[in-house]
């Protein structure tokens, strides 16, 4: 049985645990954007930086 791309997509998320970090980035023109959640201490962080790679602002939080 031949498994599709979206099938091992949907394993890989299947597969995530509280024991992994989970990060977002959005690189854009102008801003990008870093996003990371750990589902086992319930940690929320987001960074926020300018196209010359400066940090504009951050925040972390319990959720």
């Amino acid at each position: 049985m031949k498994f599709k791309a979206q099938d091992k997509h949907n394993q890989l998320i299947e597969n995530i645990s509280s024991s992994h970090l989970v990060v977002g980035v959005d690189i854009a023109q102008e801003i990008h954007v870093a996003r990371a959640v750990s589902l086992s201490d319930e940690l929320f962080a987001i960074a926020f930086y300018d196209k010359s790679g400066r940090r504009m602002s951050s925040a972390y939080t319990a959720i």
